[in-house]
């Protein structure tokens, strides 16, 4: 597989231009209800926030706002899909910035996390950051008397995981959920090997044109499973658009900082495809993306 690559989108010169920068953004918040083959229909209902690539360097409106919104949705298990530290932050002060993220959110299952490609190894060695890192292994979480697999791949600085390996950890038969930070990680699944992928790295695009959505995905997959629920031979995975920047210029455009709650449903239930909609947006641009918004 060709090697990633780091998110360059354009320069510091067009972020002036356009007048949009991280800190301005509003933080949404997306639900969506996602199909679980596997999932028995008593562990139906079980809520997923999926949190991506933060690139904490320092504490911003969109970090505040996005800890508020954390502070009071109702979700089941906090799911972090890398990047916690920006590439530019040293180790000290991103630890710092990190534990004070965390430290006040507490959900039923917990706070599961994986690392990203800014991220280094270094920071799983911290034990007070409220944060359960899952470099290459699997947990099993039992909801509503309903066993379902957790698992995740390291995907930092110092390694690109093991996937396979990894896989091995899944109990055979039970609903199951990978996290890596690559969202390009689904070309490497066996078909039915997880039944949801969650992965970030893309923000979405960070800079999106109206009509043609994103331009560059960061990642090798297609601009159309750059943000979303998608799904690559049978296999569902959501991108999150994430909440930070990279790159030059530190800004987007047409794509907010994002949380997404997904709320695993038994196919048995799940009659309906998934709908996705948007709230505690406040802004135009939150409204556009409100009435554009899709699911593959």
């Amino acid at each position: 597989m060709p090697s990633r690559q780091s998110f360059r989108p354009w320069g510091r010169s067009a972020g002036r231009a356009i007048g949009v920068t991280a800190s301005m953004n509003p933080v949404v918040v997306r639900h969506l209800s996602v199909p679980m083959p596997a999932l028995a229909a008593p562990g139906s209902g079980l809520r997923i926030a999926h949190l991506s690539d933060l690139h904490l360097a320092d504490w911003d409106r969109v970090i505040e706002g996005a800890q508020t919104h954390l502070l009071h949705l109702k979700y089941d298990l906090l799911a972090v899909t890398g990047d916690l530290i920006d590439g530019r932050c040293d180790i000290g002060a991103g630890v710092r910035l990190v534990r004070r993220f965390f430290e006040p959110l507490h959900c039923r299952y917990g706070t599961y996390a994986v690392l990203g490609n800014h991220d280094k190894r270094e920071l799983c060695t911290y034990s007070d950051l409220n944060l359960t890192f899952l470099n290459d292994h699997a947990v099993t979480i039992r909801h509503s008397q309903v066993d379902f697999e957790l698992a995740g791949v390291e995907q930092s600085q110092d390694n690109l995981g093991d996937v396979p390996g990894t896989l091995g950890l899944i109990a055979p038969g039970r609903p199951s959920v990978l996290l890596a930070h690559y969202p390009s990680t689904i070309y490497e699944l066996p078909q039915g090997a997880v039944g949801l992928l969650l992965a970030g790295h893309t923000h979405g695009g960070q800079i999106r044109l109206p009509f043609l959505g994103c331009i560059h995905s960061a990642d090798h997959i297609p601009p159309r499973l750059a943000r979303g629920l998608g799904a690559v031979d049978g296999t569902r995975m959501h991108v999150s658009a994430g909440l930070g920047c990279s790159g030059p210029i530190q800004a987007r455009f047409l794509c907010p900082p994002e949380i997404t709650i997904l709320t695993l449903k038994s196919t048995i239930l799940a009659a309906e495809p998934p709908k996705n909609r948007l709230e505690d947006i406040g802004s135009a641009q939150g409204r556009i993306e409100a009435n554009s918004a899709t699911v593959v």
